[in-house]
């Protein structure tokens, strides 16, 4: 059973396809499985119901038949498109063809022209489909042979979860140089390509990142991948997948570091460490120290030191407390090494800071 998409911005015209494909006995084996009044909804669909077939209107408002045609083909090549018109010029069937479509009717199609044109797409499925099954043993023994680069795709992985752009750069570069030295045919590249982009896809997730924003990029490449057929091209649908990684990548470390500049702010009286930081985030200590260092513009040592400064300086000035209760309550347990450290970073030492403003 052939599965067949009706699209037409007229309801009368899928109404008359769609009786008669369920009612001429030369139609049996087509099934009419959805209707879009719009190219757009047309998209949607063939992607939701996986028609065999559309029929596809040409002049329709918004994205029209063509633009359509040629969207659903580079998303799903195996789809056979009918485009209709009322136009009996030879313009718009050179414009079918080049969206590539499979077959042109003029509008309103005949019982007998309907038929032929679906016999004629019939036979051309079968064919492709007996190349296909003839092709398979080889398909499958290049895909075996075809180095999948292991240790590479280690590296990557650790660079997605480090957050690492720069080890990413160089990791993408070395997993497609290995990949193409191996494997010559496109379709075996592009299948090691795709297992890639979705194992990228789960550990971005896992890494919390966006999920919206990760599933947009990896169905993006997806889509990318699968209408290209030369190296150039494959290389340059990376090139463009990487680069969203990568802005992703930066945009979620910005936001990364708001977060754990905002932690070490309340809690900054504990004892907190990289080491501490790194296990709550789930990151490596150094992958965290880069992060403070790139935010603040100070290694984590001195920007501890900060918080806490500011916090005894608001005590010394605006309470009572002693000077070891207040070391304490900032974060130092040695009341010597809080003397010390305020004297190196603010001048004077903590009793005279105080001195100062009381005796204002």
């Amino acid at each position: 059973m052939y599965r067949v998409l009706l699209v037409d911005d007229e309801e009368l015209e899928r109404t008359y396809l769609r009786s008669f494909l369920a009612d001429d006995a030369a139609a049996a084996k087509y099934l009419v499985v959805g209707e879009a009044a719009s190219g757009r909804e047309a998209i949607v669909l063939s992607e939701q119901l996986s028609p065999d077939i559309i029929f596809m209107d040409i002049k329709m408002p918004g994205i029209d038949g063509l633009e359509a045609t040629q969207k659903i083909k580079n998303i799903n090549p195996g789809i056979s498109c009918i485009i209709l018109t009322a136009y009996d010029d030879f313009t718009y069937a050179q414009k079918a063809i080049r969206a590539g479509a499979d077959d042109y009717l003029l509008k309103p199609a005949m019982a007998n022209e309907i038929i032929s044109v679906l016999g004629q797409l019939k036979q051309k499925r079968n064919v492709g489909t007996n190349s296909m099954l003839n092709n398979l043993e080889h398909y499958q023994r290049e895909y075996l042979v075809a180095a999948h680069p292991y240790e590479k795709e280690a590296m990557l992985v650790k660079s997605l979860q480090t957050g690492d752009i720069k080890l990413l750069n160089n990791c993408f570069k070395q997993y497609l140089d290995e990949l193409f030295s191996t494997a010559n045919v496109a379709f075996i590249i592009k299948a090691r390509l795709l297992e890639l982009n979705t194992l990228v896809a789960k550990i971005l997730i896992s890494s919390d990142y966006e999920r919206d924003t990760v599933l947009k990029i990896s169905l993006d490449n997806s889509r990318s991948l699968i209408s290209v057929e030369s190296k150039n091209d494959i290389i340059s649908c990376m090139d463009t997948y990487k680069e969203a990684i990568q802005g992703l990548i930066a945009n979620g470390s910005n936001n990364l570091a708001k977060t754990i500049i905002k932690y070490i702010n309340a809690n900054h009286a504990n004892n907190i460490s990289v080491e501490r930081i790194a296990q709550y985030f789930h990151f490596s200590p150094s992958y965290i120290s880069r992060l403070i260092k790139k935010a603040t513009g100070v290694n984590y040592s001195d920007f501890i030191h900060q918080i806490r400064l500011n916090h005894a300086k608001l005590l010394l000035k605006n309470s009572s407390l002693n000077i070891y209760s207040i070391a304490r309550q900032v974060g130092y347990t040695d009341i010597s090494n809080f003397n010390r450290v305020f004297k190196k970073v603010i001048g004077i030492s903590p009793s005279k800071y105080r001195k100062i403003f009381f005796d204002t």
